[in-house]
């Protein structure tokens, strides 16, 4: 049909140009084709054209089934160039079709930070270092928020400072600062992510990236505050050692320009999709919007995930490092996996204590000797009995030597003896070791109140009556912190 009304055009035009009886053209090249789909020829002085066969572009009508100004600018206007606003132009894409794109050298890196103090009945137990990185202007089919944290500083008695999830928001009431609760409001998610990340130390980070994607319609651009909101959850040790349990929420208002281009989304180069993690699967498709998703491996050194098998010292990232203070004497070391050894430096307190004891008709100067820290897989306690005085008393013997945790009564070390003394000056030592039980009740250090008790008997004879004396005595120690290292 359209090239029926050109040939048409084309005769009426030859016949008012013979009419007027004047030539045309002597020759062909006199001859201007209307289009590149146009051979031109000179016939008996006028032109004439004849239409390329199987040709369309170049024929001076745009086909809007298969014509663009990008695979026809000679037929389609106006050309698919120019300014869409501030941020785009029209451009062409792989495909010859006229799209929308950011201008190049418009798009730039927002770098805020912050800085996030927990607080709770006024104390700060922890503080955090946020940074976020976003394109603007931000392309709701390719840019992704940055989100990363680090601790700054913390309390001693803080743990396992866990980031359990991060969300963006969009928020429609209004922000009361004096009583710091939004007043009129409804919550818009706009992206969730479940982390479950433990920050366990400050050269560690947690961070994640996240797609944005909105509802309000976006024509050559539009101006949003969103806010990336935080949960997060640590343990407080204390003043008795107990782990108590505290949550914080935190919400940062971060400010983009959204712009919505119409060319095809696409995953970004490969290059772009390694996140330098060897225990992350990268994945990107149609079915993930065009943007790389990433899922953790099983079994693997470095995926967040501390399974079975693995430790602080064969995977930190996973478990935590190997490092750090248990308690006064100990600290943490890779020797096998991470166990616990003497700090370098720790002074070993090995001053015998002396006690003379008077039992009644006799008296014993008692030297006990341990260590102090006491090390309950290797150390011994040391009892030195020596008789300075006996007076009448005959048939003196030590039966037992026990030693006792003041504090809880419970038994640490036992030995039965039966030692007899004759004589004064005569003396006796004894090593005694824990009781297994003592090594697997303490987990680390402990401190207790270490008391000496010593089971006797002795006969004293007062004419022909003699009376036997069966007793007990005992020798405080003072206070002593029981270690169980796991390497010695």
């Amino acid at each position: 049909m359209k090239r029926n009304l050109i040939i048409a055009l084309m005769i009426i035009s030859t016949l008012l140009i013979a009419g007027c009886g004047s030539k045309e053209c002597e020759t062909r090249s006199d001859c201007i084709p209307p289009g590149d789909c146009f051979i031109a020829s000179c016939v008996k002085g006028v032109c004439s054209y004849n239409q390329k066969p199987g040709c369309t572009c170049g024929d001076n009508l745009c086909d809007p089934k298969t014509e663009n100004p990008c695979n026809c600018d000679k037929d389609c206007k106006p050309a698919c160039t120019g300014d869409v606003g501030k941020y785009m132009e029209q451009t062409c894409d792989d495909n010859q079709n006229c799209v929308t794109a950011i201008k190049e050298g418009k798009q730039k890196m927002q770098k805020p930070t912050e800085t996030i103090e927990i607080l709770d009945m006024n104390k700060k137990y922890i503080e955090l270092f946020g940074k976020f990185l976003y394109d603007e202007p931000f392309n709701i089919d390719a840019s992704e928020l940055f989100i990363g944290l680090q601790i700054d500083s913390k309390l001693d008695n803080v743990r396992d400072i866990t980031v359990k999830s991060v969300k963006v928001l969009s928020h429609t009431g209004t922000y009361n600062k004096n009583r710091k609760t939004w007043e009129n409001d409804d919550v818009v998610v706009i992206a969730d992510k479940e982390l479950d990340r433990i920050l366990w130390d400050e050269n560690m980070e947690v961070n994640t990236t996240v797609p944005l994607k909105i509802e309000e319609p976006i024509n050559e651009s539009l101006e949003k505050n969103l806010w990336a909101a935080f949960e997060i959850e640590y343990n407080v040790v204390d003043s008795i050692g107990r782990e108590v349990a505290k949550s914080y929420e935190y919400e940062k208002e971060l400010s983009f320009l959204f712009v919505d281009p119409t060319e095809e989304p696409s995953c970004p180069p490969n290059i772009e999709w390694d996140d330098g993690n060897p225990c992350t699967v990268e994945k990107c498709s149609e079915y993930t919007d065009y943007f790389v998703e990433r899922t953790a491996k099983k079994s693997c050194a470095g995926n967040f995930i501390c399974e079975t098998g693995e430790d602080e010292c064969s995977a930190p990232a996973d478990c935590g490092p190997c490092k750090g203070d248990v308690g006064k004497y100990l600290e943490k070391a890779c020797h096998n996996g991470c166990k616990t050894k003497l700090k370098e430096g720790v002074s070993i307190n090995s001053a015998p204590t002396i006690n003379t004891k008077n039992m009644g008709a006799v008296t014993f100067d008692v030297q006990v000797g341990m260590n102090r820290p006491f090390n309950v897989n290797k150390d011994r306690f040391t009892v030195e009995l020596q008789l300075i005085k006996k007076g009448t008393a005959e048939d003196i013997k030590i039966n037992k030597l026990q030693m006792i945790d003041k504090a809880t009564q419970s038994l640490l070390a036992e030995q039965t003896i039966a030692k007899g003394f004759e004589i004064e000056g005569s003396s006796y030592t004894v090593e005694i070791a824990p009781l297994a039980q003592l090594k697997t009740s303490i987990d680390g250090e402990s401190d207790k109140k270490p008391s000496l008790k010593l089971f006797y008997k002795f006969s004293t004879v007062v004419g022909t009556q003699t009376t036997e004396t069966v007793s007990d005595t005992e020798i405080t120690l003072g206070d002593v912190t029981f270690i169980n290292p796991g390497v010695n």
